[in-house]
Parts: C-alpha cells; sequence; structure tokens
C-alpha cells in the first residue's frame, strides 16, 4: 500500500496537517517508520521532531496530571503543638 494515496493533503513538510497525517499512520501501525522514510523520502530527524510534536501538543493535554499545589505554610497552631510535642517527649 502506498502512504500517498492515504495521505489527504499536499505534501508540505511545513504543513501541521501532514506532519500529523504522518505521525498517526505512524503510531496507528498502518506503516513502520522505514516505510514512511523511504516512500516520503524524509530524514529520521524530522520524522523524530514530528512525534515529539504530535505527543507534546495533540496527545500532551490527555495525558497530563494534574497540576501539583504548592504546600501551604505552617500555621501558628501547628508550630505551638508541634513545640507542646518535643517538650512532652523531652521530659
Amino acid at each position: 500500500m502506498k502512504v500517498n494515496k492515504l495521505i489527504v493533503v499536499k505534501k508540505n513538510y511545513k504543513n501541521g496537517k501532514f506532519r500529523s497525517q504522518v505521525v498517526e499512520l505512524c503510531r496507528s501501525g498502518i506503516f513502520s517508520d522505514q516505510q514512511l522514510l523511504s516512500q516520503l523520502k524524509i530524514s529520521r530527524t524530522p520524522l523524530k521532531a514530528w512525534h515529539r510534536w504530535y505527543f507534546r501538543y495533540r496527545l500532551g493535554r490527555w495525558l497530563r496530571t494534574k497540576p501539583r499545589v504548592p504546600m501551604k505554610k505552617e500555621s501558628g497552631e501547628l508550630l505551638a503543638l508541634k513545640q507542646k510535642l518535643a517538650a512532652v517527649e523531652k521530659g
């Protein structure tokens, strides 16, 4: 099967739709990296960059974890309780 038949948009490496279609063909398992490289006559470096771009901007929002919430500073009550506990343990 030819790659060119499955790609809808014009073969333009600067076109984001072209890049996403190439990466989706590779990630879906329809074609291997080597088949895409030979049929589209591109080098391995841009294909790897396209994979990173695709993961970061297309899939990343679905796979990101919740943002970390910074811990609150210890309140005065907590500090007083820690001091009382230390005093009780001492003596």
